[in-house]
């Protein structure tokens, strides 16, 4: 008989389809999203293989709580909330570039 060492769930990812038709799985890990794309890769070994890319994503705050965050609107609080919307920002454009990488091959891209 085998022991095996304990296991923890780390998360639950469902699967989904875009309304372009591609597939992707969304899912939390504690409080962060994670989102993942299928996409064409290569294996340790260079062979052709299907991947799927992981990001994660802090959760949307409440209002509240972003008043809360940010105690004053001065000038030198505009520097973070401007750091956090390029942030946000570069995870839309990757979100953008690798689903359209994944619709290379499809029929009917969009």
């Amino acid at each position: 008989m085998t022991a095996y060492a304990p296991r923890v769930l780390l998360a639950e990812l469902t699967e989904r389809t875009s309304a372009a038709g591609n597939r992707y799985v969304s899912g939390w890990l504690g409080k962060t999203r994670i989102i993942g794309f299928w996409g064409d890769g290569e294996d340790r070994d260079g062979n052709p293989t299907t991947v799927l890319r992981l990001f994660v994503q802090e959760p949307d705050q409440k209002p509240q709580e972003r008043q809360e965050r940010q105690p004053s609107r001065s000038p030198a609080g505009a520097a973070p909330r401007r750091q956090e919307e390029r942030q946000r920002a570069g995870f839309d454009a990757q979100r953008r570039h690798d689903d359209g990488l994944a619709n290379l091959n499809d029929p009917i891209p969009y």
